[in-house]
């Protein structure tokens, strides 16, 4: 038995960055840039107070670029026979970005296989371990188990794990080492820094103890489910509570490594209570490739798991038995249903109700709901007409029960209705098909949950990889629908998984709404390389009727390379009809980057279309926001926008519900979100603006982390047009009590000289002029709305060192209005420039009585090649005023209300056009 160990060690790792220079800006304005420091450098300190003692320490590199990613290694010294670990490594948010995290190679030093435990994210730091498993791969069938004593390894520098950081922010920055804890291979605790941690093994368990997920054997099944459970306390910062205490194994208080090394060290071991035989080493085990048919309703187990017949102690076949002979059976099982009456006569519906999580422990088992009498799969490509016939129900109430609970790999699970469960389904395991079922309502499409429990997800994939949910057929079409939270979830470094061709959020027959509390789709907590969606017939979700937002990206930079393409976000699956979620289109949130939505169709949702909160270096682009082109079938994928004419574009805004108070533009972007690109967009109809970006504080809560700067982002070759005010906005406020000015407030380009085979202007140095016709008709519109909005981009050129552009266009007509916008070299975008009438060249300027963009407040005596004799104010296309010899005689007739030429666009608040007051939410 492990003893309690002093807590003799402190962890200390200081991270002192080098700053290279800071560089002032903007003083006139209040603005200020601060360049970032080249390098960082990296220290640790480690505190040891007791000699030849089990020590650990962080190694980071000696120097990194601010931005570059960085590898910390975690190494633990005089060690022996250690089988498994967990650790907490703290740091700033916001100053280091939490990557990945990796299994060292010294915990693969002996024969057993690894078994990772985490990463699990909270707000400022990240939980990892490990535990060592005798089974080859810790997924081998049970008569290949060498069940032989696999001592864990010794020695010195045994790197136990890798995690990867990007370095987000100069200056004195802290990472510390905590909650640390060692076992050996019995899960015996040889090291342990905390109270919690220290407490030694307070009972012997009994096999049925460490059968957790009840079926009959101990694998890593039970494993995974200790684990999973772990990481939702991790989440949270607990050690334990009253849903996981069957899970502390070892009954230290505390849910720990130790459970999870404890139930590893007794691998393929058989749960005495209802076998009579507990062979040490099982072989022969029968029934390979088997099919197993359910033809009873009760939840009773199987009366003798192994013998490979699907047998209760009443001579029925029940799912749960079924479940147990194929979790230990080996090869492929299949698992059909014939549920009749006395009379043999097949019911109109089979609502099963078990008492516990049906849990899926071998590979490759197939659960059939189709193969039940009178049930059939969907054929219809729009208006579903699948029918199900088994339901399985859940009690409403309990957490921490899962309808089913996936923890092995190449599974089927088709043709089932599951709902009232704390999550329908919850998937651990790797390449895994879910189609063809009901996934939070019943078979009828009307259950909603009511009070269920606390995140009541319709399906979550938690580190589970390459996986589909979905398909391209009709009859792999899922339906999730009426959950009590999320309707599909991805998170927990869940990577290469597709979620293709659902309905979420809506009834089968792709237009009712049917409610999933909280999000449609969240892809949260360092998911990565997802694909949401697709091009190709058949993959688009249908995401809509939701009361929060339809797509939501979340929480942790390690959340990157996401895809969402080709969906319908608040449309019908019809293409016909609003189906708008409750917030918005989709959400990206809380320091994710590197992901991707493009050519999907955003409409009619409650709030903005899309939203970036706190979020970097993620692209939108061809996609339909507030519009919709008519006519597409199921089969044609979301074309790009500038492929369709206007003519077949339906309105459909986001926007529809202001009292939430969330925002009703078509893109909004707040709260340190940096970086992003936004471009060949149709943006059009909102009830505010085009693409609108400001300065709060985060919403609900002040978060010290999150970043106020709203800075270089991208804005191009998008069609606004048709908002109800600016097209695009950049709104200076105060955040933690400075003014920060979004997109360091650019000055729009001043266009100086417009004909139809030439635009010429100022704009900011070496920046970035993309030129469009407007949508407006007047140059003096009486609304004060005389700055675009950009409706059809025309051409882009740079403009010189000193600010000048001359751009060649074609295709102008003489009586159009174009403007512009302005991008610098780091991305920040303007808002649009003036409105400018495009007039034939001639060689002597026009008079007009409109405001010109030309610096004739004043003469001047600065020669032209083109005088004239004219002594009022003149409307040229040049950047200068005319010259005569002499001052004109009128020189205060010539002041005008526009900005001159070289002046700087109002960096101060615009005038809003709809009396919006936007909450702190």
């Amino acid at each position: 038995m492990g003893k309690s160990k002093p807590n003799f060690y402190v962890f200390l790792f200081v991270l002192a960055v080098l700053f290279s220079s800071l560089a002032l800006a903007g003083a006139a304005n209040g603005k200020s840039t601060v360049t970032p420091p080249a390098t960082a450098v990296f220290t640790t300190n480690i505190i040891q107070t007791q000699p030849n003692q089990p020590a650990l320490r962080l190694e980071m590199p000696s120097s990194a670029a601010v931005g570059e990613t960085i590898v910390g290694r975690l190494f633990a010294d005089n060690v022996t026979d250690l089988a498994g670990f967990q650790a907490a490594i703290g740091y700033e948010k916001g100053s280091i970005g939490f990557l990945r995290a990796s299994v060292g190679q010294g915990m693969s030093a002996n024969k057993a296989a690894v078994f990772p435990v985490g990463p699990v994210r909270r707000d400022s730091a990240v939980v990892f371990g490990a535990a060592s498993c005798p089974a080859d791969g810790c997924d081998s069938p049970l008569n290949q188990v060498d069940l032989e004593t696999i001592k864990g390894v010794s020695g010195t520098a045994v790197e136990l794990a890798a995690f990867s950081f990007i370095v987000q922010k100069a200056g004195p920055q802290t990472l510390t080492l905590d909650e640390v804890m060692l076992v050996d291979s019995a899960g015996h605790p040889i090291l342990a820094t905390t109270p919690t941690l220290q407490a030694a093994q307070t009972r012997i368990p009994t096999l049925s103890d460490l059968d957790v997920t009840h079926s009959r054997f101990i694998n890593d099944a039970d494993a995974t489910l200790i684990m999973t459970e772990w990481a939702d306390l991790q989440e949270d910062g607990l050690c334990i509570n009253d849903y996981t205490a069957a899970y502390d194994v070892d009954g230290s208080g505390c849910l720990t490594v130790a459970d999870i090394q404890t139930v590893l060290a007794h691998w393929g071991q058989l749960n005495d209570i209802d076998i009579q035989s507990t062979p040490s080493n099982i072989s022969g085990i029968t029934a390979v490739n088997a099919t197993f048919t359910v033809n009873d309703d009760s939840d009773m187990s199987d009366a003798n798991v192994g013998d490979g017949i699907c047998l209760t102690a009443n001579g029925r076949c029940t799912l749960r038995a079924a479940l147990d002979e194929a979790n230990f059976s080996t090869g492929a099982d299949t698992i059909e249903f014939n549920i009749r009456n006395d009379q043999g006569v097949c019911p109109n519906l089979v609502t099963l109700t078990p008492a516990s999580s049906l849990t899926l422990e071998d590979d490759e088992i197939t659960i059939d709901g189709y193969t039940q009498c009178g049930a059939a799969e969907n054929t219809n490509n729009i208006n579903g007409n699948a029918v199900i016939k088994i339901e399985i129900q859940g009690d409403g109430t309990s957490w921490g029960l899962y309808g089913l609970l996936v923890l092995s790999d190449y599974n089927l699970i088709r043709g089932l209705a599951l709902y009232d469960w704390h999550q329908q389904i919850r998937v651990i395991g790797d390449h895994n098909r879910i189609e063809g079922n009901f996934v939070g309502t019943n078979a009828a499409n009307t259950h909603t949950a009511q009070g269920a429990p606390y995140e009541g997800d319709g399906v979550r994939f938690a580190y589970s990889d390459y996986n589909t949910f979905g398909g391209t057929l009709p009859a792999q079409r899922n339906i999730v629908s009426g959950n009590d939270q999320d309707g599909i979830n991805v998170e927990n470094d869940s990577h290469d998984n597709l979620i293709l061709g659902n309905y979420v959020g809506l009834k089968q027959d792709g237009s009712t709404p049917l409610r999933n509390v909280a999000d449609g789709v969240d892809v949260a907590e360092g998911a990565y390389n997802n694909r949401i969606g697709g091009l190709l017939p058949g993959e688009r979700n249908v995401v809509g009727g939701n009361l929060r937002d339809g797509i939501e990206i979340s929480h942790g930079i390690g959340n990157q390379n996401n895809l969402f393409v080709g969906n319908f976000i608040g449309l019908n699956a019809a293409g016909t009809a609003v189906a708008g979620n409750g917030h918005m289109g989709v959400t990206f949130e809380d320091e994710i980057n590197l992901n991707q939505v493009y050519r999907n169709i955003i409409v009619g949702n409650g709030a903005n279309g899309v939203r970036f909160y706190a979020a970097q270096n993620n692209e939108v682009y061809d996609n339909f926001i507030g519009v919709y082109p008519t006519g597409l079938g199921w089969a044609d994928p979301v074309p790009v926008p500038s492929a369709i004419n206007e003519a077949n574009l339906a309105t459909l805004p986001n926007g529809t519900n202001p009292g939430l108070n969330l925002g009703i533009s078509g893109v909004y972007i707040t709260a340190g979100s940096q970086g992003n690109q936004i471009r060949t967009n149709i943006i059009a109809f909102h009830p505010e603006y085009g693409i609108y970006a400001d300065i709060r504080e985060p919403y609900d809560v002040i978060i010290d982390h999150t970043p106020c700067a709203v800075i270089h982002n991208t804005f191009s070759r998008n069609k606004i047009y048709e908002n109800a005010s600016q097209g695009i906005r950049l709104k200076s406020d105060t955040c933690f009590g400075t003014t920060y000015y979004p997109n360091d407030q650019i000055p729009y380009p001043v266009i100086t000289q417009a004909a139809p085979n030439q635009i010429s202007g100022t704009a900011c140095a070496n920046c970035l002029v993309e030129l469009f016709i407007s949508d407006k008709t007047l140059v003096n519109n009486p609304t004060g709305d005389n700055n675009g909005e950009g409706k059809i981009f025309i051409a882009d050129g740079i403009a010189d060192a000193s600010g000048h552009f001359s751009i060649a266009v074609s295709g102008l007509n003489v009586g159009q209005l174009v403007t512009g916008t302005s991008t610098d070299q780091t991305g920040n975008t303007s808002e649009f420039a003036r409105n400018t009438e495009i007039h034939e060249p001639t060689a002597t300027p026009t008079n007009t009585a409109t405001p010109t963009n030309t610096a004739t407040a004043t003469a001047t005596s600065t020669p032209t090649n083109t005088p004239t004799n004219t002594a009022t104010a003149t409307a040229t296309a040049t950047a200068t005023s005319t010259a005569t010899a002499t001052a004109t005689a009128t020189a205060t007739a010539t002041t005008t209300n526009t900005p001159t030429a070289t002046a700087t666009p109002l960096i101060l608040d615009h005038f809003i056009y709809l009396p919006i007051t936007l909450a702190n939410n």
